[in-house]
């Protein structure tokens, strides 16, 4: 009996040693994690089966739902001239208007009401060539360029229904990486939240914890909001000329257009009535076109910050109607936004390396009381960076300011003297890149060189770990290159000189 025992003990050892020789042998020694981008907002079109069986864009709305809700409205248009009644007219186009967002209309509850597809892309970035080959911004740019460096058997793309709670996209997500690792022969992967991403990303953090990512990096992320979309819910509208004007000229880079209108003063005579405009139909076009299409969709609330929350859902949500939608937006809101940091330290304390992206030096969309604050044309630098100070648009922080955190012992005042550093969840792990739009990264640049030193690293990279990457840089669209702002550059020339070892 003993020796039966003995040989059946050897035998389990044997089995359990060649198992465990097979696996090590089975493992990717690449070295490097598989990368998970994470789109952003709407990167992908979102699809429907219409009633012919015929798959139909239903974000962004197609050029013929848009040409048929905007075909009602002639006749009242017409109307509107002559009688001025702005009730009337409304009354007879906003169903035209709410009828293109119709496909991605959710119930009060935040349920979808149609079935919306949002295209998956469950293998490597090598089987999809012609999506990653179509763009040289943004995230398929990024991709593009991962392929180039690591290999498209090791890029993965995850997209999703962005007008879904981020908390139930983040356990998809959790499938997702799981197939990753599987097909990689990993333990972790590195996961990159690109803009509403980010808010993805932090929440599988909240979800899942970190035991599956190796480096987490937000780029140009919503994962604090960006104050427009609340704003907007408050129907809290502010204009002016000078921020619509910079704000065009961002787009159509004209010194002859931009000083035509300027000196003609278009704009100035223009917003006054716009103003005026907004103040009569605003209650009207809210309650019935703005609160039925946007205010029930939950992802949508994952990008209003935590200084306008609560006043934008009561003004956008009934407390009973509402009751399902507010408690998953309110898991999403108190749970994962306003945890970010703890939820960040939480994942670096068990090992993960942390990396914040964020632009500066863009207006954004000009039409609240915040559009002079300092953007990447849709999210605040604020927001952004996990809490910078930054000057508004325009401006500095002064002369003589003094950083308001300094228990570091490193300075973290831009070079403009614009961002204060000191002040974001991670001072040390966050890079500020001025002139770049955002999730730009343009292929075959230093931008994108920058992303790909990021996400390959292998251990907890600063913004003093590299000469070439310093915590301020500036970005050239027509030279491709991203250097250190000019002050930075000549402190890192002297670095350079006296520790001629530095380097990532």
């Amino acid at each position: 009996m003993k020796r039966f025992i003995s040989i059946a003990v050897a035998f389990v050892l044997m089995l359990g040693s060649s198992g465990l020789i097979v696996f090590a042998r089975d493992r990717c020694e690449c070295g490097t994690p598989p990368i998970v981008v994470i789109s952003g907002f709407a990167t992908v079109p979102l699809t429907y089966v219409d009633e012919n069986g015929k798959e139909e864009r239903a974000w962004a709305p197609s050029n013929k739902r848009i040409f048929n809700g905007v075909a009602g409205v002639i006749p009242p248009l017409t109307r509107l001239m002559f009688d001025k009644n702005w009730e009337t007219f409304l009354d007879k186009t906003n169903p035209g208007v709410v009828s293109i967002f119709e496909p991605i209309l959710c119930d009060g509850s935040g349920v979808p009401i149609h079935n919306i597809k949002a295209r998956e892309f469950p293998l490597s970035a090598d089987n999809y060539p012609d999506f990653y080959n179509n763009d040289i911004n943004d995230e398929q740019a990024f991709i593009k360029t991962a392929i180039d460096v690591y290999g498209g058997d090791h890029i993965y793309f995850f997209n999703y229904d962005w007008r879904l709670d981020p908390t139930d996209i983040a356990k998809e997500l959790k499938d997702f990486v799981k197939n990753v690792k599987n097909e990689t022969r990993h333990d972790k992967v590195t996961l990159i939240g690109c803009s509403m991403g980010g808010n993805i990303a932090l929440s599988y953090l909240r979800l899942f914890g970190s035991g599956d990512i190796h480096n987490f990096i937000l780029d140009n992320a919503a994962f604090q909001g960006t104050s427009i979309i609340g704003e907007c819910f408050m129907l809290d509208f502010e204009f002016d000329s000078d921020a619509v004007l910079n704000y065009i000229y961002q787009f159509v880079k004209s010194d002859v257009l931009d000083s035509f209108l300027r000196m003609t003063g278009v704009f100035d005579k223009l917003i006054p009535a716009v103003e005026d405009l907004i103040e009569i139909i605003s209650g009207q076009l809210s309650s019935e076109v703005l609160y039925p299409v946007f205010a029930n969709l939950p992802g949508i609330w994952a990008l209003v910050t935590d200084d306008t929350y609560e006043q934008a859902k009561a003004a956008a949500l009934d407390s009973k109607e509402n009751a399902r939608l507010i408690k998953k937006i309110d898991f999403y809101h108190y749970e994962v936004q306003q945890k970010a940091e703890k939820l960040l330290k939480k994942a670096k304390a068990n090992g993960c390396n942390i990396m914040i992206l964020s632009n500066y030096n863009y207006y954004g969309i000009p039409i609240t009381p915040t559009r002079h604050n300092n953007n990447d044309i849709l999210i605040d630098t604020k927001y952004s960076s996990g809490g910078a100070v930054c000057a508004k648009l325009g401006s500095t922080l002064g002369e003589g300011y003094v950083q308001k955190k300094t228990s570091c012992g490193h300075n973290h005042v831009s070079p403009d003297n614009v961002i204060d550093a000191s002040t974001c969840m991670f001072p040390e792990y966050t890079w500020f890149v001025k002139d770049m739009k955002h999730l730009d990264y343009p292929y075959g640049t230093q931008g994108a060189d920058f992303l790909m030193w990021l996400a390959g690293t292998k251990k907890q990279p600063t913004v003093f770990s590299e000469v070439s990457y310093p915590q301020f840089m500036e970005f050239d669209y027509k030279t491709g290159k991203l250097t250190p702002t000019a002050e930075a550059a000549a402190a890192a020339a002297v670095i350079e000189v006296l520790n001629p070892q530095t380097g990532g």
